[in-house]
């Protein structure tokens, strides 16, 4: 994992799970967190998708009308990938 990556992860920890537009491009330029899911929660429904794909899916949901809340890191995956 890269330096840069391993910052974003511990910065998103301190905020409780929660990404910025930046982290998220940091997670997709790095191969080994690009397919990591994220919890994408909308006004009117929430997923988990590949962070290589949230950008395209907020731009979906917005054109569709609906906002995004927020993004952030699964409570899960902190544990199960020991992040």
């Amino acid at each position: 994992m890269k330096p840069e990556t391993t910052h974003v992860i511990n910065a998103a920890r301190a905020r409780h799970g929660f990404l910025y537009s930046t982290d998220i491009e940091a997670l997709t330029d790095d191969p080994k967190t690009r397919l990591m899911q994220l919890l994408v929660r909308c006004g009117g429904c929430r997923f988990l998708a590949p962070a290589q794909d949230v950008p395209h899916l907020i731009h979906c949901i917005q054109t569709g009308g609906d906002y995004v809340r927020d993004v952030s890191i699964p409570a899960n995956i902190h544990n199960e990938r020991g992040l």
